[in-house]
């Protein structure tokens, strides 16, 4: 599957914990530039919930383990999102 986007979150629970940028899912692979990151949360939170944007709806993958290095994010995602 491949597929690109502008925007998206990462959230635990309903705190946002990054928002997310320029993304692209390539064969379960997602990179995507972050912002607003909360340092805190990330290291000390979990799960976490990804939810991409894509076009009026939403993509949404449970219990991701992000990789947050910086303005960098990547994970690997497994099987279909849930679309809203």
């Amino acid at each position: 599957m491949k597929a690109s986007g502008v925007s998206g979150q990462l959230k635990h629970g309903y705190r946002v914990v990054a928002r997310l940028s320029a993304w692209s899912l390539v064969d379960g692979r997602i990179e995507a530039t972050a912002s607003d990151v909360n340092a805190f949360a990330l290291a000390h939170g979990g799960p976490f919930d990804l939810a991409l944007d894509v076009g009026s709806h939403q993509w949404i993958w449970r219990d991701v383990a992000p990789l947050v290095d910086g303005a960098r994010f990547a994970t690997t995602v497994i099987g279909k999102p849930e679309k809203r």
